[in-house]
């Protein structure tokens, strides 16, 4: 009896839940389908007006800001005197290219009220007779609308008969604008006139598939209709409508507005462009008819699943009955539940708190099993990427029942960042801790990459992965590299070792990728960087001789201006293209070339550079534009040096150069020469000569010796031009005839005669 009565509580308990899950969403969804019905008609009637308002105004607001604009940069250029020709002339070719190019406009000309003439694409008249033989307005002529001592900025004319010359009046809408903008005196107005067809074409193409249910009529806010679709068989007329509006939408500044009004639904909307409201009216006769059928075919349907309802929660409660009674009996053995009182032992919460004991124990097991393997796994992967030799055959062998492709490989990321946002430790343990989160969520799982990370020490995190294909790992690799940029504010390289069919080597894959990262690019984003892409050796930045002689002059005259013009051409070459191991090289050639020079001075870099003899490492974080600062910095703080006590040389060097050239000028001299007989550079040589004398080498010279030979011209009249020409070291009497010529413009024979004329 006990039993039989304990089974009819779990009968009438499941009985109970299944009418409660079953009969009332019907009997909701009955209800609530009624009461839907009810406003159904009415807001579906508003959302057909909104979305009909909503593409009207989006085209038709588009269409008045494009006219809007072309008025405003119109008048811009036509800020001008009517009196003025040439202003004249460009006002006409401009009205012309407009009237040819905008398709929405009819035509468009200017009124200058100061001398009552109006400019059209086709020429210059007089106002009265323009608007008396081109253009007849039925109302009054809008020049009588036009207030000259007031500005006025943009406006419309509702639409109004206009007759062309001797044409039937068609129907135009007149747009306003006077010049010169933002100021309170009128120059001019534009006018732009505009077909209400066009109008009612935008409109009516609106309505899409309901013309015959609804209508669409423009005013603007004196209640002046601007344009309006051809009236349905149940709109109301123009005037009905616009009463309509006066009695119940009055403009509130409203930017939406719905009201119903019998079996016409009503909306309007203001013009965000101009003074205009936008209304359509939608008929909902039709509409109630139908949704009285569906209403009760709705309410039949409710009736009939609360039956089935019943008949299939009874069905239900009877199969589950016996198990599930049979299951509490088992439960309820477990000694853990005792801690639940007797009195709130029922069915239900015996099975429900043996199921939550069971599935804790089973959480806990496979956390604590999780951690161990990770734990595990980290040690192995960490162990063989390393080559650590201590039972490594035993590790490998444990590593390779997690492997089932033929591929291996290590891929090194490395993150840096500059964000001083975080502490030195927090932001390395952040970035590390959401690298490592991205790779997981991009690489467990993958049934084509099997993937085990470990943590290498400093910014960078490894990766040991097992593939077929190495297609999907550059695809992955990408992901990796796109996610970790847009999350994390870093620079990203990611260096991938040559791929392996065993794990014994994977050691050297990850010295490959590790060592593969010095060839990064320069350029600011994200790389990937595989090591079989740079096996073969780098390609250097080459420093020609040229290069090296130029930023030795430099140095050497300590002229840091041309030394940071020679630095800055040489990095103009440098590019993203070129990777980092190319440009640190290029850094390392160049602060040689310092070493050079110090060298040959019998020079310490210490006591040259100070202090920052201890900063002249290229750090491998460098982008190219600090490794550019770092070197023209250490050039700059050498030339310095140099500069300070190259002042009272370079004096005593002019000297002596000026003075052997004295004595020597009768001889076949040369800038090697020279330069050999002063132990120096001939280039810097040359250099010198044309900072410190203004010209170079050859003129220095040159002058010299016409000097000399214009004394000897004048001296000794009866030397012969060829014996002078000896004397000062021009041996070929031609060449010495077209040097003095050069210098003095004249020839030797021509300056004597000219001397001895004027004694």
């Amino acid at each position: 009896m006990i039993k039989r009565l304990k089974m009819s509580n779990v009968f009438y308990k499941f009985l109970l839940s299944y009418i409660l899950v079953i009969l009332i969403p019907i009997l909701g969804l009955g209800s609530l389908s009624y009461l839907v019905f009810s406003s159904s008609i009415q807001k579906e009637a508003q959302r057909n007006n909104a979305l009909i308002l909503s593409n009207m105004s989006d085209t038709l607001d588009q269409q008045l800001t494009n006219t809007k604009n072309m008025m405003y940069q119109t008048v811009l250029n036509l800020n001008g005197s009517a009196k003025d020709y040439n202003k004249l002339q460009e006002a006409i070719t401009l009205l012309s290219r407009i009237a040819n190019t905008d398709k929405f406009i009819d035509d468009i000309f200017v009124y200058y009220p100061e001398t009552n003439q109006v400019i059209r694409s086709d020429g210059l008249y007089q106002a009265d007779y323009f608007f008396e033989h081109f253009y007849q307005y039925e109302d009054p002529s809008p020049i009588t609308k036009l207030d000259s001592s007031s500005h006025n900025d943009f406006s419309v004319i509702p639409t109004g008969n206009i007759r062309y010359k001797d044409h039937d009046p068609k129907k135009m809408v007149t747009f306003l604008t006077s010049f010169p903008l933002y100021n309170q005196r009128t120059d001019g107005t534009l006018f732009v006139l505009v077909n209400s067809d066009k109008l009612q074409s935008i409109i009516t193409q609106s309505l899409h598939g309901s013309a015959d249910q609804s209508q669409i009529l423009i005013t603007n806010e004196d209640a002046q209709t601007i344009a309006f679709s051809k009236l349905s068989k149940n709109s109301p007329s123009i005037h009905e409508t616009t009463k309509l509006l006066n009695d119940h939408l009055p403009d509130t500044g409203a930017e939406f507005m719905n009201i119903k009004q019998g079996d016409i639904s009503l909306s309007a909307i203001h013009s965000k462009v101009i003074d205009w409201k936008y209304i359509v009216l939608t008929s909902i006769h039709q509409t109630s008819q139908q949704a009285d059928s569906i209403r009760f075919l709705t309410l039949l349907i409710c009736v009939i699943l609360l039956v089935v309802g019943v008949v299939l929660a009874v069905v239900i409660a009877h199969n589950f009955t016996k198990p599930v009674y049979e299951i509490m009996n088992i439960f309820k053995a477990d000694s853990r539940l005792n801690s639940v009182p007797t009195s709130r032992k029922d069915e239900f919460q015996i099975i429900l708190q043996h199921l939550r004991l069971v599935m804790s124990d089973h959480q806990m097991l496979e956390k604590s099993s999780e951690i161990n393997q990770k734990l595990l796994k980290d040690y192995y992967v960490k162990s063989i990427i390393l080559g650590d030799d201590v039972k490594k055959t035993e590790k490998t062998d444990k590593l390779e029942t997690l492997f089932v492709y033929s591929l291996f490989t290590v891929i090194v990321i490395r993150v840096v960042t500059e964000d001083l946002a975080f502490e030195p430790y927090s932001q390395e343990s952040y970035i590390k801790n959401h690298a490592i989160d991205v790779v997981e969520s991009l690489l467990t799982g993958h049934n084509e990459i099997v993937a085990l990370l470990t943590n290498t020490g400093g910014s960078t995190i490894s990766i040991l992965a097992n593939f077929q294909n190495e297609v999907p790992l550059r695809q992955h690799l990408e992901l990796i590299r796109d996610r970790l940029s847009e999350e994390v504010q870093t620079r990203i390289w990611i260096g991938v070792g040559n791929f392996y069919q065993s794990l014994h080597r994977i050691d050297q894959s990850y010295k490959e990728a590790t060592s593969v990262l010095q060839y990064r690019s320069m350029s600011a984003k994200p790389q990937i960087l595989y090591y079989a892409d740079y096996s073969d050796a780098i390609q250097h930045v080459p420093i020609t001789a040229d290069i090296e002689n130029q930023l030795t002059w430099a140095l050497l005259a300590g002229d840091d201006v041309k030394a940071t013009e020679h630095l800055n051409l040489l990095f103009a070459q440098l590019n993203d293209d070129h990777n980092f191991a190319q440009i640190q090289q290029c850094g390392h050639n160049l602060i040689r070339i310092i070493d050079k020079v110090l060298s040959q001075n019998q020079l310490h870099k210490s006591k040259v550079l100070g202090e920052w003899y201890d900063l002249l490492h290229v750090n491998d974080t460098f982008t190219l534009n600090e490794i550019k600062d770092h070197v023209t910095k250490t050039f700059q703080k050498v030339c310095a040096y140099f500069s300070d006590r190259s002042g009272s040389q370079d004096k005593q060097l002019e000297e002596d150069l000026r003075a052997y050239i004295y004595q020597y000028y009768n001889r076949d001299l040369s800038l090697d020469l020279i330069s050999s007989n002063f132990n120096m550079n001939s280039k810097y040589v040359s250099r010198f000569f044309k900072e410190r004398f203004g010209i170079n080498f050859l003129d220095f010279l040159n002058q010299y010796r016409i000097m000399r030979a214009k004394e000897l011209l004048i001296r000794d009249p009866q030397l012969r031009i060829n014996q002078i020409a000896n004397q000062v070291g021009i041996g070929n009497v031609n060449t010495f005839i077209s040097v003095f010529k050069k210098y003095e413009g004249v020839t030797p024979g021509k300056y004597r005669d000219l001397v001895e004329a004027n004694m």
